[in-house]
Order: structure tokens, then C-alpha cells, then sequence
């Protein structure tokens, strides 16, 4: 199992990413050493949108304020020197409205993992940008890491 995986590692912090569940929100747990896990789902910007269920509502794991049944996208900021690192969670409106934002403090939260040197994963460049904080990266693992 996955989570189990990066206990075993002590991989601590993971900000998982997901969409197509047809709402955004920002949920938060623990694993069973203690381990801060993220999970951010954005969607959709451009297709139907479902009414909140019941269990969305009722989820420990969501934080307040977060759920959003509209149509919107998200958007992650890295900011702040090394020591004092962050990601800046923004959800907005179609229209570009602000929704909700969250910072979550790297030195606090999260572990930077150097995937460069990791046998089975690693980060490609998948859009070039002239400026480096427009650039975008592919997260590209073997199949055996998610075995």
C-alpha cells in the first residue's frame, strides 16, 4: 500500500493532487506515525459541477471552508526563501475570483523529496517558459514504485 510505502520511507508532508470529482476541496490527515498528508482536488473549470454530498460535508479529513461545488481552478505558489518555504493554495472562480487560499509551511508540513536522485522516480520538464515560475514538470515513475 502507498501510504504504508511512505511511512516505511519516512516520507512525511505529501500534498497529493487529484480532480475529476466535479468540486475542489483541501483535505488533511495523519498517518499512522504521525505524518502530515495533503490532498488538493480541483475540478472543474469548464465542465458540469455536482451538488455537495453528504459525505463531502460530513468529511473529518476536509478543512473548512474549502469545499467548492462551482466551477473553478486552482493554483500552487512556492514561495519564500529555503528556511521559510510555503505553497500558497489558491482555489478561484472561472472567472478568476479569489475563493479560498491556504499557505502550508514547508519546514512545517512537508518534506522536499530530491526525486533527481530516486531510482524510480523522476521530474521532467513538460512545458518550456522563459521564466522559471512558469514552468511546468511531469512527475514520471516506474511502474514498480506504485506496486
Amino acid at each position: 500500500d502507498f501510504l504504508k510505502w511512505l511511512e516505511d520511507e519516512s516520507i512525511a508532508g505529501v500534498l497529493f493532487l487529484s480532480g475529476d470529482r466535479h468540486h475542489s476541496v483541501l483535505m488533511h490527515t495523519h498517518g499512522e506515525k504521525g505524518y502530515a498528508y495533503w490532498e488538493l482536488t480541483c475540478s472543474p473549470l469548464t465542465a458540469g459541477t455536482f451538488p455537495a454530498r453528504q459525505e463531502d460535508l460530513n468529511n473529518p479529513m476536509t478543512q473548512p471552508g474549502t469545499l467548492v461545488t462551482q466551477r473553478n481552478f486552482c493554483a500552487i505558489h512556492v514561495e519564500g526563501a529555503a528556511k521559510d518555504r510555503r505553497l500558497r493554495l489558491q482555489v478561484r472562480a472561472s472567472d478568476g475570483a479569489l475563493l479560498w487560499e491556504r499557505a502550508l509551511k514547508v519546514t512545517q508540513a512537508f518534506q522536499i523529496l530530491p526525486l533527481s536522485g530516486h531510482s524510480a522516480c523522476s521530474l521532467k520538464p513538460c512545458f518550456e517558459f522563459s521564466r522559471p515560475e512558469e514552468r511546468r514538470y511531469l512527475l514520471q515513475c516506474k511502474p514498480s514504485f506504485w506496486a
